[in-house]
């Protein structure tokens, strides 16, 4: 399994996750927030940018119930691909550039060929969730992106993400 992989199928089994009360303080499964609050996040925080640091540190590393710990390979590329996901998205773009891992959304999409499954996606906004499914047209245009994301509607879950919303894309750290 290599390392996109991973991250989709970490992401995915997160699916469902939720948070109670709507003020990002306690979750419905407390193996869960012991495993946010292992990547820095704390009660009353945000919480997308803390889903994507907790799935790409399990895949690059330990795995988690569903996926198994990493192959010594995989586990190599974690010093650096652990500068990349930030607890505020917004800060990943300038830590994804250190590494020439930044794709930005320009009209012509020139950039976003390279952009696939497991990259992060980091909104205008600053949110923050994982590509699942990225689908082109027979010019290589993105048409339709689905996402995995923590902090959507209070819960991790698969999205449809509209392109105009994008800011860039922090590509996963493969060497």
């Amino acid at each position: 399994m290599n390392i996109r992989e991973r991250i989709l199928m970490i992401a995915l089994s997160y699916v469902g996750q939720s948070e109670y009360g709507g003020d990002n303080e306690k979750y419905g499964d407390e193996s869960f927030q012991k495993k946010l609050a292992g990547v820095g996040w704390k009660s009353g925080q945000s919480w997308c940018g803390y889903f994507q640091m907790l799935v790409w540190k399990e895949a690059y590393t330990t795995g988690n119930a569903i996926v198994p710990k990493s192959p010594q390979e995989i586990q190599n590329l974690y010093d650096k691909a652990k500068t990349i996901p930030n607890p505020q998205p917004s800060q990943s773009e300038n830590l994804s550039k250190k590494h020439k891992k930044w794709a930005s959304v320009t009209d012509d999409q020139k950039n976003l060929t390279y952009v696939k499954p497991g990259d992060l996606i980091i909104f205008k906004t600053g949110h923050g969730e994982i590509a699942l499914n990225i689908i082109r047209n027979n010019n290589k245009k993105i048409t339709r992106i689905d996402s995995i994301g923590g902090n959507w509607d209070d819960k991790v879950s698969i999205n449809l993400v509209k392109l105009n919303e994008i800011e860039g894309f922090a590509m996963v750290i493969t060497a």
